[in-house]
C-alpha cells in the first residue's frame, strides 16, 4: 500500500513511504513476536483446558545442532509440558504421529539402534504423562511385532482404530476414549491415512493393515458423539486428506482437529476443514502447540482468539495511515484537502472503512462465549531441558554416535 499526494509536492509521498515501511516492520516484528495480553488469556474459572501437542517429530530426540538457538529435543518438551502443568489445572497432552523415527527405512540404517530410540520415546512420553497418541508411518517402520511391544509399554493410550496388523481381524489400537476435564467430557477419536506417505513418498508397510479411513471414522464418530460434550480429532492425515473424511458424522460435537505435517513449512496458525479448526506444527520437534479451549457453559461453538493480535496489528496499522492523512490535511480538513484527489479521499475512507471493520472483529472476539487460543512455543535456548531424560537421551547418543540429531 502507497501513499499518493496529490497538489503539494512529493515530499508527503516520500513520508507516507517511510512511515509505511516503518510500519510494516514493526507489524513483523509483533508476529514474530506472537505478542498476547494477559487479560485475553482464559478465564480464571477453572473450566478452560489446555491441550499440549507435538506431530512430525521425526525421531529427533535432542535439539537440532544449530549454531543459533538449538532448538527441540525430549527433555527440553517435558520441561516446558511441565511448566504448562504448574501453569493450568486442567491439560491434556497428545501426539498425532511420526515421532520415533527419522524415515521409513530403518532396515537401510540400524533396526537395533531404532529399535532403543523408540524405546527412549516411549519411555520419555511416559515420563511426560501423555494423555493419547496416534502412530505415524514412520512409528510403524519396525514392523508389527516390533511395534506391538512399543504399544505394551506405553503408559498412554495410542489411538487409531483403523489399524491392523497384518491378517488380524480385531484392531491393533483402540478407536477411541473419553476423558474428564474441567468439568467437561472430551472425546477422543484417533485415525490414520491409509494413504501411507512421508514427504510425499509412498511408504510401504507389508505387516501392517490399515483399513478404509472415511468408513472407520463415520462409524467411531457417529458412535462416540452422544456421549460427550465435544471431540477432539488426533489425526495421522493432512489437511488435503481430511477435506476427503465424513468429519460431518459428529454432528457438531467435533471441534478441533490435530494433524499430521508432512511439509517443511507453515503458512498459517490454524486451518479450517468444514468449519473445523485443524491445529499442526511444522515437522521434527522444534516447537510445541499449547491450545486453550474455553468453553462457555454449555457453548461449545467456540471462536478463534488467535487472530486476536492481528486483527489488533491491523486496526492499529490502518488508524496509523488515518491519522498520517489527517495530519497532513490539518486545518483545512480532510475533504477539503483532498477535494482534487478522488483516489485520495476513496483511500482515506477505505482506511475508516477498515479500521470500524477490525473494531468489530476485535469486539465479536473478546465478547462473551466459548473461545480457542492457539501459541506456538520454540524449544529454543531459553528452554532448560529436564535431567533425567537428557540422561536418557546421552546414554543413547553416547550408544549410538550416528544417531545425534542434525
Amino acid at each position: 500500500m502507497t501513499f499518493v499526494g496529490h497538489r503539494r509536492s512529493i515530499r508527503p509521498r516520500r513520508l507516507a513511504s517511510a512511515f509505511i515501511v516503518a510500519l510494516a516492520a514493526l507489524t513483523l516484528a509483533l508476529t514474530a513476536a506472537g505478542c498476547t495480553r494477559d487479560s485475553d488469556a482464559a478465564p480464571a474459572d477453572n473450566k478452560t483446558i489446555t491441550v499440549f501437542f507435538t506431530n512430525d517429530v521425526n525421531g529427533e530426540q535432542s535439539p537440532c545442532g544449530c549454531k543459533s538457538n538449538p532448538s527441540g529435543g525430549l527433555a527440553k518438551r517435558a520441561t516446558l509440558l511441565a511448566k504448562v502443568r504448574s501453569e493450568n489445572e486442567n491439560v491434556l497432552v497428545f501426539d498425532v504421529g511420526n515421532q520415533m523415527h527419522p524415515h521409513p527405512m530403518v532396515e537401510k540404517t540400524n533396526p537395533a539402534m531404532e529399535a532403543e530410540r523408540a524405546d527412549l520415546f516411549v519411555k520419555s512420553l511416559n515420563a511426560m504423562h501423555y494423555t493419547a497418541a496416534v502412530p505415524g508411518v514412520l512409528d510403524l517402520a519396525l514392523g508389527a511385532d516390533e511395534f506391538k511391544t512399543l504399544v505394551a509399554a506405553a503408559e498412554y493410550p495410542m489411538l487409531g482404530g483403523n489399524v491392523h496388523a497384518k491378517g488380524e481381524k480385531t484392531p491393533l489400537l483402540k478407536d477411541s476414549m473419553i476423558v474428564e476435564s474441567a468439568g467437561y467430557k472430551v472425546g477422543l477419536v484417533g485415525v490414520v491415512d491409509n494413504e501411507s506417505t512421508w514427504r510425499e513418498m509412498p511408504v510401504k508397510l507389508p505387516t501392517f493393515e490399515i483399513r478404509d479411513p472415511k468408513a472407520y471414522l463415520k462409524t467411531t464418530l457417529e458412535a462416540l458423539a452422544p456421549k460427550v460434550d465435544f471431540i477432539i480429532l488426533l489425526a495421522h492425515m493432512d489437511v488435503e486428506r481430511l477435506k476427503a473424511m465424513p468429519l460431518n458424522a459428529a454432528g457438531d460435537k467435533l471441534a478441533f482437529i490435530l494433524s499430521s505435517n508432512n511439509q517443511r513449512r507453515l503458512f498459517q496458525d490454524v486451518n479450517v476443514v468444514d468449519k473445523i479448526p485443524v491445529m499442526q506444527l511444522p515437522p521434527r520437534g522444534r516447537e510445541a502447540g499449547v491450545l486453550t479451549i474455553a468453553p462457555s457453559g454449555d457453548d461449545f461453538k467456540f471462536k478463534n482468539r488467535t487472530e486476536l493480535d492481528r486483527a489488533r496489528t491491523r486496526l492499529s496499522q490502518f488508524e496509523a495511515m488515518a491519522h498520517r492523512m489527517e495530519e497532513q490535511a490539518g486545518s483545512e480538513g480532510i475533504a477539503e484537502y483532498y477535494k482534487d484527489s478522488p483516489s485520495s479521499l476513496e483511500r482515506y475512507d477505505g482506511y475508516k472503512a477498515k479500521i470500524e471493520e477490525q473494531k468489530k472483529e476485535i469486539e465479536e472476539l473478546t465478547g462473551p462465549g466459548a473461545f480457542f487460543e492457539l501459541k506456538t512455543v520454540n524449544l529454543g535456548d531459553d528452554v532448560k531441558g529436564d535431567t533425567t531424560i537428557d540422561g536418557w537421551v546421552s546414554a543413547f547418543e553416547t550408544k549410538y554416535p550416528e544417531a545425534r540429531t542434525p
